[in-house]
């Protein structure tokens, strides 16, 4: 009567007249990432990266799982549905509320919200399974929303985070290219306001058809002189002229040629009858070849970072849920005739144990 017959009847008073009905709200979800295309479509790189997607998008569920049992999450449904309040209410009974005035704190709560709530995920089909036990179905209900919706947050999170993460090398590159081609284009204006000149190359383009010319009617000059030396003497006055003409034109090609010599840089081809180009030439070439560069890096590293962008937003991860809690109509907890039988059986085998550790016992000391 004392071993099992107590217990029972200890058990059955309890289940059957205070216990406080308990409500459960379910939700299923799972985290998602993008879809990858089958692996006959998919480079060695792509597969590579839908491999990567796959692992985090595991680690994040693993990640989740763990959040939901946490005192962080603890401490956010204290502060947006007050945890306290809904498992202190005069519906609950005195064994199965939160008892706050044996040792209030955070870790405490915590311990209280891991023995009312149940969270599993599943690896192979990656869903996540949650529940939670309240006193009313309200609290129930709101405490299981609340819960899917902080752990939304933590997706979103850690989505967010890989995303800035996946576009900051490219970002710092780009700042990089940039920083490369705002001095080029500096340098390019400054060399401008030292030498006076937009574009040197124009310029001494423009100088060479000058010359050109010149030299064609010092060509002409020379064909004419030529022509009349056969008929008429040096001191005739037409062949006077046409030296004065030709002498003017040697003097005016030379006056042209200085001024492309201060344009001109030196040829390394002397000798081949070329104009020799200047050290300032030289100088805007390579200066307008590393604006060249900067640019096309520029736009390089542009492209990277449009690329990097696009990746991670097609790598972003979220939370489906497909099982949304609903209000419960009738309580789960406790299970009171199972919960009644189960103590009767424990009693009946801690009775056995007993009756065997005592005739036992006594059959060795007599």
């Amino acid at each position: 009567m004392l071993a099992i017959g107590l217990p029972t009847a200890l058990a059955s008073v309890y289940y059957g007249f205070i216990a406080a009905p308990q409500y459960v709200v379910e939700a299923k979800f799972a985290v998602r990432g993008p879809e990858e295309a089958s692996s006959s479509t998919l480079g060695g790189v792509s597969q590579l990266a839908g491999l990567n997607s796959a692992m985090a998008v595991v680690s994040d569920s693993y990640i989740v799982a763990q959040f939901i049992e946490s005192r962080q999450l603890v401490e956010k449904l204290q502060n947006s549905v007050d945890l306290r309040s809904a498992f202190t209410r005069d519906e609950a009974d005195f064994l199965a509320r939160y008892r706050p005035y044996a040792q209030d704190t955070t870790e405490h709560l915590t311990r209280f919200w891991n023995g009312v709530s149940y969270v599993y995920y599943e690896p192979i089909s990656g869903i996540i399974s949650f529940n939670v036990r309240a006193f009313t179905p309200d609290d129930a209900l709101k405490i299981a929303r609340e819960t899917v919706r902080e752990s939304e947050n933590l997706v979103n999170k850690l989505s967010e985070r890989a995303r800035e993460d996946a576009i900051l090398n490219t970002k710092q590159e780009l700042s990089r290219t940039e920083l490369r081609l705002k001095f080029a284009r500096k340098a390019i204006q400054d060399y401008r306001d030292r030498e006076g000149s937009v574009d040197p190359t124009k310029s001494a383009e423009s100088q060479l058809t000058i010359v050109s010319g010149l030299e064609g009617d010092l060509a002409k000059q020379e064909a004419e002189y030529a022509s009349n030396a056969t008929l008429l003497s040096k001191d005739a006055p037409t062949m006077r002229l046409l030296k004065n003409r030709m002498d003017a034109l040697r003097k005016r090609i030379d006056a042209e040629r200085a001024k492309i010599g201060s344009l001109e840089a030196q040829q390394a081809a002397a000798g081949k009858g070329r104009p020799i180009l200047s050290s300032s030439f030289a100088e805007y070439e390579a200066l307008e070849t590393e604006r060249d560069f900067a640019q096309k890096a520029y736009e390089g590293a542009l492209t990277a970072v449009e690329n990097a962008r696009v990746r991670a937003e097609r790598q972003a991860r979220y939370i489906a849920t497909f099982l949304e809690p609903a209000a419960p109509q009738d309580s789960l907890y406790p299970a009171r005739i199972s919960n009644v039988l189960l103590v009767a059986l424990c009693s009946a085998i801690a009775w056995a144990i007993g009756v065997l550790l005592f005739y036992g016992i006594r059959d060795h000391s007599a």
